[in-house]
């Protein structure tokens, strides 16, 4: 798991270099456009203020995004009761510029208040490791409109939330054989199999839960 969780955390860093490429330039070209107003004589106070607004909000959603990210290194001691909706839009933040680039769409239908008492990293972890599949599998495939829906609500008791996508399904030859750490899935893409092999070790020791896939009409 700890194996895995650095690896996920690699990949977070990568996204979140390609995710601060845009506010970058955004910031670079609003302080380049005050000097240009300034000497081309269009200045005035309420393009200043107008100006300086926009670049602190960019800033704001830059530092957010590492202090998501810092929250999410920090390791675990103890559970907690935390809000499955917040857990999952915080990963869709860390993935955002990658799932962008890719074209992905990415649904969300979670119960308000709906929560979960466990370790929110790992959580957090498992939910990167899946959507991450999904993702790869899409790029793989070369799928057309590719989608991905999260919903969560309370169900018997239990706190249920399904990850649905449209990436073709996986083989009837492995899908009962993902518990296999080594199985080899016929991606060419490395990790898919190990991803969700550690997701179930996480979500049965974490929150005592279950991890269970299954194929639909037009994906996973």
């Amino acid at each position: 798991i700890q194996q895995s969780r650095l690896a996920t955390m690699g990949e977070m860093t990568g996204n979140i270099a390609h995710q601060w490429r845009q506010p970058l330039t955004a910031v670079s070209l609003l302080v380049q456009d005050i000097s240009e107003c300034y000497y081309y004589g269009n200045f005035t106070e309420e393009y200043l203020d107008e100006t300086v607004d926009k670049i602190v909000e960019v800033i704001q959603h830059m530092s957010r995004t590492i202090d998501d990210f810092r929250h999410f290194i920090k390791p675990d001691r103890t559970k907690t009761q935390f809000l499955v909706k917040e857990a999952v839009e915080n990963v869709l933040s860390f993935l955002e510029a990658s799932l962008k680039y890719n074209e992905i769409t990415v649904e969300t239908e979670i119960e308000s208040g709906l929560s979960i008492k466990g370790y929110r990293n790992e959580y957090s972890q498992a939910l990167i490791n899946i959507i991450s599949n999904a993702k790869e599998t899409f790029i793989e495939r070369q799928i057309p409109g590719p989608r991905i829906s999260i919903s969560g609500l309370r169900k018997h008791n239990r706190t249920v939330v399904t990850i649905t996508d449209n990436s073709g399904g996986i083989s009837e030859d492995i899908i009962d054989r993902l518990s296999n750490p080594f199985l080899d899935t016929g991606s060419t893409l490395p990790g898919n199999g190990t991803r969700l092999y550690i997701s179930g070790i996480i979500i049965r020791k974490n929150p005592h839960g279950n991890l269970t896939v299954r194929n639909t009409g037009k994906g996973t």
